[in-house]
């Protein structure tokens, strides 16, 4: 994305991400948001620092659109508050890879997608459970292994 891995959440704000249905700031792109990002340091420094941007279509679009782009910011920011107890890791925990989640309740996750009006993200999860849900089982716990 030509961004540091602590900045990508600052450039899908800027340019959009239409996985999230994140529209972005108009006219800026992932290469120019990459551009823009490098430049400043951060969505905030660019932000404040608009007048500094030569472009006039991208200035004005981005001091018409600062709210909504810090809003996107905060849309794509992802959950890095997970408690450790909710996770479950083999006897042998050897890194990342083997730390598992304790329960998934796939009617809450409909519920979700209702309330926030996902209904594609819903359809594609109910298709998915109908399919799989004969095979569904609960996550390994410790003493599975």
């Amino acid at each position: 994305w030509g961004v540091s891995s602590d900045k990508l959440g600052d450039l899908l704000a800027l340019a959009g991400d239409a996985a999230d249905n994140i529209k972005g700031a108009p006219g800026i792109g992932p290469k120019i948001a990459a551009q823009l990002i490098n430049e400043f340091g951060s969505l905030s420094e660019l932000l404040a620092n608009t007048d500094k941007i030569k472009q006039k279509k991208r200035r004005e679009s981005l001091d018409e659109h600062a709210e909504n782009v810090m809003l996107f910011r905060q849309l794509v920011a992802l959950e890095d508050a997970i408690p450790v107890e909710r996770m479950i890791s083999s006897p042998s925990f050897e890194g990342v890879s083997n730390v598992r989640m304790s329960s998934f309740d796939p009617s809450k996750l409909v519920e979700f997608y209702e309330r926030m009006e996902l209904r594609k993200c819903k359809s594609d999860l109910e298709r998915r459970l109908r399919s799989s849900w004969i095979n569904y089982k609960q996550p390994p716990t410790p003493a599975d292994y």
